[in-house]
């Protein structure tokens, strides 16, 4: 009888065909990870950014020297281009449940996220 050790050639290319598949699923999986993760980054960057600027806002309303008369000036708080971001802030007159005030929203764009908004009332006191 005539025995053969190794493989054959069948096995091997069948092996090299089974590797090459997972291989592409593995690198569709961390590359799908990566971009999501790339994603979450801007998203948390984006809510730094509208809370920073509604901490601003907040701070001067409940200024002695400042208050919400000049939380409502004339352009005060003019669209701003950080980095890839766009910052504006929308201040409008609200009356929510008989309470006259002012809907403050701070709207963040970036190419790659839906524009994230902040918003909170104000009133007078």
């Amino acid at each position: 009888m005539n025995r053969q050790n190794g493989y054959s050639l069948l096995g091997l290319v069948t092996t090299i065909v089974f590797v090459g598949i997972a291989f592409a699923g593995l690198f569709a999986f961390f590359a799908n990870t990566v971009d999501n993760s790339a994603r979450l980054d801007i998203a948390n960057q984006a809510a730094v950014l509208a809370q920073e600027q509604m901490e601003t806002i907040i701070a001067d309303k409940h200024s002695p020297s400042r208050g919400l008369q000049y939380v409502l000036g004339e352009n005060r708080y003019p669209v701003q281009n950080i980095g890839a971001f766009e910052r504006r802030v929308i201040i409008t007159a609200e009356t929510v449940d008989d309470v006259d005030g002012f809907t403050v929203t701070v709207k963040i764009k970036h190419e790659m996220l839906p524009d994230y908004d902040l918003t909170v009332f104000l009133t007078e006191y």
